[in-house]
């Protein structure tokens, strides 16, 4: 308090009077403090928005530049998923009370097996999505959600639909179906399938991301026969 103060006052010397002002001026002084402070955390997470936004088109330009696999065996290789495959992404289609044909859903996919309670659609509509039938020897992966659970299509859904949420990889000739859903059960895979899928909420994989997971592959004549297990090819030096 200063001389100023007082004469302002006209001298009077009541302690309540400076001491309510005082407390008063610091309210203010933290009131700013805090508006300022606010404004600053929206400023910096816009600017981590724009970060993550750059991030995810880095990682997405890089997927096709990992190193191969090293010390292969001899008469292997190492593919990409999509050179050996057709990827097809499940298709929405709305469940009917009466329908005939099976639909298969993520929920359906359990342990490696296809099982549990599953949706049915009619003909007209499975006769529009002809090209998303399963085939014997099919592997369905999910796309959305728990991104690694995957399937061999058997004799008993043959015929039946990819429903949505789940992505069809259906091997190209020569190549085992068996193998290949042996392969998407490794570690190795499944450490892949986790770095490279979108979204920290509700993980994703889309069919150009899953095509360019790389494959070591046997001769074609070892692939369902006695083989070294995947996960144990030395890949602890193809991770990006």
């Amino acid at each position: 308090m200063t001389a100023a103060d007082l004469k302002k006052n006209d001298y009077d010397l009541t302690p309540e009077k400076y001491a309510l002002n005082e407390a008063a001026a610091r309210t203010d002084d933290g009131r700013q403090g805090i508006e300022t402070l606010l404004r600053e955390l929206a400023r910096l997470g816009e600017r981590s928005a724009r970060v993550d936004m750059v991030m995810d088109q880095m990682i997405g330009r890089a997927q096709i530049l990992e190193p191969p696999v090293q010390e292969l065996p001899p008469g292997w290789q190492e593919v990409r998923l999509a050179d050996i495959s057709e990827l097809t992404a499940g298709p929405s289609a709305r469940a009917s009370d009466d329908g005939s044909v099976g639909v298969v859903r993520p929920r359906n996919l359990v342990g490696g097996r296809i099982t549990g309670s599953f949706d049915r659609i009619d003909e007209g509509t499975a006769g529009k999505l002809e090209t998303h039938r399963l085939a014997e020897g099919d592997i369905l992966c999910t796309r959305t959600g728990v991104v690694g659970r995957h399937a061999l299509v058997t004799s008993a859904h043959k015929g039946w639909m990819c429903g949505t949420g789940l992505i069809r990889i259906r091997p190209r000739q020569g190549i085992d179906p068996k193998y290949l859903s042996d392969y998407l059960n490794s570690p190795s895979v499944l450490d892949w399938l986790t770095r490279h899928s979108a979204g920290s909420v509700l993980p994703s994989i889309n069919t150009r991301v899953l095509g360019t997971l790389p494959v070591v592959l046997p001769p074609a004549e070892a692939q369902g026969g006695d083989r070294p297990c995947p996960s144990s090819l030395g890949r602890q030096d193809h991770d990006a």
